[in-house]
């Protein structure tokens, strides 16, 4: 037969006769008297099929080209480690192409790229496992040939498989234990839905020329400077626009308020002309309950000594049912401390006219920081309209002085630590501008929101005792503009720690892959059949055909887990004895262990 390789004598002249008669009849081929087994001689498999390269010759780009999903995977979830950590840094991830594109779908394309990084690790665990399956049935002990179902079966089907095997296999615990990683592998899944989803883009700003502006700086001492005062501020609260002032928690959803100084343009500008510049950023926290009226000791409780707890008390019965607040601002532990006592609220209610009480409320400024902040503007077109309306904090600073912050509000709020100020009404049937936060329709104060809408108020205190007495410095600050050609992709907090919790579980995996072969590489005998055995169909389906396997009568109408059973026995692939002695050419085989050889480097097989 032209191209195929058979021991047995005269075989050619029976190849000629007959052509498609590829399989010789079972005969002894033990000549040391060996009678008590069949082999079935593998003439039908050219040395293409049976791995007739000299198996000598598993060279490393060899190795490399089986373990190319291993590695294929490994790069790849690196490369998720480094897209997660540039989205989750201070600056973002920029994109400087298809800006447009990844604005609308970034959620859609890291997704995308987190499922292929999963498909990429089930193929690096399938392969970890055939190098590590064939190491084990090349082995002299040989292995079941079940394992090599086990290697073929889908990610799904795995478990099943394992668990049908007969109680009595010896590989039915070793097979069931590793189904659990893929069960593992296939539960993380879910974890790029709701990583990706967190995604979110934001506009590029690229710097053009700048502007000049007042920057507020904290040197030398501050100076009351007498205005703005508290009453130029009822009337701005109703021109102010909540995100002018930073962050705040009665217009976002955020656990307290970032109030931000920043600076002061002075140059005309276009509507939505963007400027960046030196500023701060604090964070102001406020909670209230309810103070019965006259209850001195209460106000005690709260680090106001007795004689100003008394002076709080007679000033907020005196505003009776008029709206009004009354403040004691102090220092503590490195921040800025005001109790704030509120009259004409009706948030709390009483049970007679003569027992009423008031909100009280505990506010305190804190993490006072330079930081560097831009400022968006907007305008009908004349000088005199110009007014901020976006502020963002695009980065955070060395920490500031916080005194510089007690001094502005003490001072807006008339220079003494304790103050009384009447609230009026500004339009008739709505509140003072400077509770319209505390209200959802700027007539009443609503108890709900009450918390948030004095965060605002000393917001717009803060700001307003800055332009009092901080040190005012001209400056040019840089004037931005938006390039829609680029977008700055970000993750949220939850959204980046399931994206690490994806890649870890990828990792584990990929490195028990990498451990599976470890046997293979350090291997001073060649297995790479065992492992084609393992992997491959057809080479499996070969095999099997030309082994005692054939003999045990199964067929087409057996259930799967009764067919697999059947092959759940040790065997080995490996050499014939018959041709160790030979040099160059040996044959094939696949069988009980001891009839089985190693496979000699530097030889061809048939």
């Amino acid at each position: 037969m032209s191209g195929k390789v058979c021991p047995v004598e005269d075989i050619n002249e029976q190849g000629n006769r007959n052509k498609d008669e590829a399989q010789i009849s079972m005969k002894a081929l033990d000549k040391s008297g060996n009678n008590d087994r069949q082999s079935i001689n593998s003439s039908s498999i050219d040395s293409s099929q049976a791995g007739g390269a000299k198996l000598g010759k598993e060279l490393v780009e060899n190795k490399l080209i089986f373990m190319k999903w291993i590695f294929g995977a490994l790069v790849m979830n690196l490369v998720l480690l480094a897209i997660l950590l540039e989205l989750n840094s201070s600056s973002g991830l920029l994109l400087t192409f298809f800006g447009e594109l990844f604005n609308a779908a970034s959620p859609v394309i890291l997704e995308i790229w987190m499922i292929l990084c999963f498909i990429a690790t089930q193929k690096a665990m399938v392969s970890g496992a055939a190098a590590y399956v064939g190491y084990l049935i090349t082995k002299p002990e040989g292995y079941s040939l079940a394992a090599c179902g086990f290697v073929q079966s889908s990610v799904f089907e795995k478990f099943s498989f394992a668990t049908k095997l007969s109680y009595r296999s010896t590989s039915r615990n070793f097979l069931t234990r590793l189904s659990y990683l893929w069960i593992i592998q296939s539960v993380s899944i879910i974890l790029p839905l709701y990583s990706a989803s967190t995604l979110s883009s934001s506009d590029y700003r690229e710097y053009a020329g700048s502007l000049g502006c007042v920057e507020y700086e904290e040197t030398g001492n501050p100076f009351d400077r007498q205005w703005p005062d508290l009453y130029a501020e009822m009337g701005i609260g109703e021109l102010i626009f909540g995100s002018s002032l930073g962050i705040m928690r009665s217009e976002n959803n955020v656990d307290n308020t970032t109030f931000v100084i920043a600076p002061q343009l002075v140059d005309t500008a276009n509507d939505g002309t963007t400027i960046v510049g030196n500023g701060f950023v604090s964070t102001v926290l406020t909670s209230c309950s309810c103070l019965p009226t006259g209850n001195v000791t209460y106000l005690v409780d709260a680090n106001i000594s007795s004689n100003i707890a008394s002076t709080m008390s007679q000033q907020l019965l005196a505003f009776s049912s008029t709206p009004g607040m009354v403040n004691y601002i102090y220092m503590d532990s490195g921040s800025v401390k005001i109790v704030t006592l509120l009259s004409g609220t009706n948030v709390c209610g009483s049970t007679s006219a003569s027992l009423v009480s008031y909100p009280i409320c505990k506010t305190t400024i804190s993490d006072h920081f330079h930081a560097s902040i831009s400022t968006t503007f907007m305008t009908d077109g004349s000088p005199a309209s110009i007014a901020p309306k976006i502020v963002e904090i695009l980065s955070i600073g060395q920490p500031a002085n916080i005194t510089w912050i007690y001094f502005a509000i003490k001072s807006i709020l008339g220079g003494q630590v304790e103050s009384s100020t009447a609230l009026p009404a500004t339009y008739r049937g709505c509140i003072n501008p400077l509770l319209w936060w505390t209200s959802p329709n700027m007539e009443v104060v609503n108890a709900a929101l009450l918390e948030a809408g004095v965060e605002t108020l000393f917001s717009i205190l803060g700001r307003a005792g800055a332009q009092r007495s901080f040190t005012q410095t001209a400056a040019t600050c840089v004037q931005s503009i938006i390039n829609t050609s680029y977008v700055v992709l970000t993750i949220s907090e939850t959204g980046f720690q399931l994206g690490l919790l994806f890649f870890f579980s990828q990792l584990v995996m990929i490195l028990i892959a990498i451990i599976g072969t470890i046997p293979w590489l350090q291997s001073k005998d060649p297995i790479s059949p065992g492992i084609r055995l393992a992997h491959d169909h057809t080479f499996f389906t070969v095999m099997v055909n030309n082994t005692i396997v054939s003999l045990f009568g199964i067929n087409s109408t057996m259930d799967t887990p009764l067919v697999w059973s059947r092959f759940d026995f040790g065997v080995r692939i490996g050499e014939e004895h018959q041709t160790r002695d030979d040099p160059d050419l040996g044959h094939m085989i696949m069988d009980k262990p001891k009839f089985v050889a190693s496979f000699t480097k530097g030889k061809a097989y048939y």
